[in-house]
């Protein structure tokens, strides 16, 4: 563990070169992630805070990052990705690792070739921190969209009876926020204050939010130089990768359960499943026959394909993962996961003792 934690440090120190198929010239690199919550076992979150009235937790956030290109512009002057994939990278884990792990991925796609940097993320203190230690030259922007939530929820603070009033001077800070002239903003809103400081605290604390992440908010600027200015790309990360597979009714996690699924749908949306399974080091043997013994190790491999997803699929329904009457029942996923790498290790020692 020392050992990784020094050649991280020292990949994250070095100019090191990016991998082959990076193009020599990166115009626009983008760095985005972001946090959404993932549900999990009792055991998981016990002692721990959270959101429930109560104060205890039933979720443990999943940090996930992406990477992409930014080469040309629409029709319109707007900046669009790269046709390269965007790779993604995520588990669940303090700020501190997964800063090494995004900053890795940042490394792999290019990070030393490219003109300029853009770091892209709400205004969370750990995505700050992230940007400060890892990608301090970048630029660091705020996603425009987080920015507006809480400009209309400063409005509602401000004037919650009076809607003419609120959606009058909404408008007016809409206009001043997408221009990134934060200062006239906050100005303006501290007009409207009780004088009594005990009185409305929560827009002061709007208010702060906007003061103290003013520097990252210079939409009219980032604008000007063809900057992108929402973090689309890592929301619709979250919803894909995380929400769709994780979150669904009734689930509950346990930490390696759930990072393995992340690091497999991060690989498959990244494209890089083939490239994983090349590089596994318990691989039993390469195929350097013909075409025909190779289409026959295919044929071989989808048929144990189906057979093992036909067995996972029963263990899972004998654990009542399906069926609203067995519901309350925990899904076990090591038991499951047990299950299947059984069959795969039975299959590789048959596999080895006929020489297929």
């Amino acid at each position: 563990m020392r050992r990784d934690a020094t050649q991280r440090e020292h990949i994250r120190r070095t100019q090191a070169p990016a991998p082959e198929d990076t193009p020599h010239t990166i115009e626009t690199l983008y760095i985005e992630y972001d946090g959404t919550g993932v549900p999990m076992t009792k055991n998981e979150v016990a002692g721990r805070k959270g959101k429930q009235k109560d104060g205890s937790a039933k979720t443990r956030e999943a940090k996930l990052g992406c990477v992409f290109i930014q080469t040309a512009f629409d029709d319109k002057g707007r900046p669009i990705r790269d046709p390269a994939p965007t790779t993604f990278t995520g588990a669940i884990e303090a700020a501190a690792p997964f800063g090494e792990r995004i900053y890795a991925e940042a490394v792999r796609r290019g990070l030393f070739h490219a003109q300029r940097v853009v770091v892209l993320g709400d205004g969370a203190e750990w995505i700050k921190t992230i940007a400060q230690t890892h990608f301090g030259r970048a630029t660091h922007i705020i996603d425009l969209y987080h920015a507006r939530e809480h400009l209309v929820l400063l409005c509602k603070l401000l004037f919650d009876r009076y809607l003419r009033r609120l959606n009058r001077y909404k408008d007016r800070c809409w206009d001043e926020l997408d221009e990134g002239n934060i200062e006239a903003l906050t100005q303006k809103a501290r007009s409207f204050l009780p004088t009594d400081d005990n009185a409305g605290k929560d827009a002061r604390r709007e208010i702060g939010y906007f003061e103290k992440n003013k520097e990252r908010m210079r939409y009219g600027h980032y604008k000007a130089q063809g900057l992108a200015i929402g973090s689309g790309v890592i929301e619709a990360g979250c919803k894909n990768i995380v929400a769709d597979r994780l979150k669904k009714s009734g689930m509950e996690w346990t930490v390696p359960g759930a990072n393995a699924i992340i690091a497999l749908r991060c690989a498959e949306l990244s494209r890089r499943t083939e490239d994983y399974w090349e590089q596994r080091p318990d691989k039993t043997h390469k195929s350097d026959a013909g075409p025909r013994k190779r289409t026959q190790d295919l044929s071989r491999g989808i048929a144990l394909c189906v057979w093992h997803s036909t067995c996972l699929m029963y263990h899972w329904k004998q654990l009542g993962a399906f069926g609203a009457s067995n519901a309350g029942q925990r899904i076990d996923l090591g038991v499951l996961l047990g299950s299947w790498r059984d069959l795969r290790n039975q299959n590789r020692l048959r596999r080895t003792e006929f020489g297929h």
